[in-house]
C-alpha cells in the first residue's frame, strides 16, 4: 500500500533537491537598468530594459540613503524629499563584477556593498560611491514570471518522467 505513494515522494524529493540549481543561459540576460528616488508612497526615475552582455550573470540595485552620493553620480533633478536613491544595472554595468553569487534567482536583501564607479561628465557628475546592494537576480528582469525554461520548468518534467517511470514499476510489481 505504501508503494503507491513513492512516486510522489520522489517528485517532491527532486523539487526540493534539484529546484535551485542554476541552469546556464545561451542568451543574455535583460535587466530593468537606470537611476530613481523613492519614499513612502512615491517613486520617480529614468529606468529602461536592456539586453546585458553575453557575459553579464545578473542584474542588480543598489542604494543610498545619502541624496549627496546620488548627486555625484548621474545628473539627474535628486530631491532630498526621497528616502532612498537607487541605481540599477547589469552585472558589468557602472565597474560591477560581471558575475556574482546570486543566489539564484532572487535573494532580497543581501545586506552587502558595491562599488558604482560613473565616469566624469561635462556637468560634473563621474565618481566611484560604495552603496549597499540591495538585491541581485538571474533572472530576466528580476521576475520568476519572465523564466525562460529555466530549471523549474525542466524539474518538473523530469520529475513527471521519474515519477511515471517509478509508479509503471510498481504496477508490474503488483501484477506478479
Amino acid at each position: 500500500m505504501i508503494l503507491r505513494h513513492i512516486p510522489a515522494f520522489v517528485a517532491v524529493l527532486l523539487l526540493l533537491l534539484w529546484g535551485g540549481t542554476v541552469v546556464h543561459r545561451a542568451d543574455a540576460i535583460k535587466c530593468m537598468v537606470g537611476w530613481g528616488q523613492k519614499g513612502l508612497e512615491y517613486k520617480y526615475g529614468e529606468e529602461w530594459p536592456r539586453d546585458c552582455s553575453k557575459r553579464s550573470k545578473y542584474c542588480f540595485r543598489a542604494s543610498t540613503q545619502d541624496v549627496a552620493v546620488a548627486q555625484t553620480l548621474v545628473d539627474f533633478t535628486w530631491d532630498s524629499y526621497y528616502a532612498i536613491f537607487y541605481f540599477k544595472g547589469c552585472g558589468g554595468q557602472w565597474g560591477t563584477p560581471l558575475a556574482i553569487d546570486t543566489h539564484w534567482p532572487y535573494t532580497g536583501q543581501l545586506q552587502g556593498k558595491i562599488n558604482i564607479t560613473t565616469p566624469q561628465v561635462v556637468t560634473g557628475q563621474g565618481a566611484t560611491q560604495t552603496l549597499v546592494l540591495d538585491y541581485t537576480c538571474a533572472e530576466d528582469y528580476c521576475s520568476a514570471a519572465s523564466r525562460r525554461g529555466g530549471a523549474y520548468g525542466m524539474t518538473a518534467v523530469l520529475s513527471l518522467l521519474v515519477s511515471a517511470a517509478v509508479g509503471a514499476a510498481l504496477l508490474r510489481a503488483d501484477e506478479v
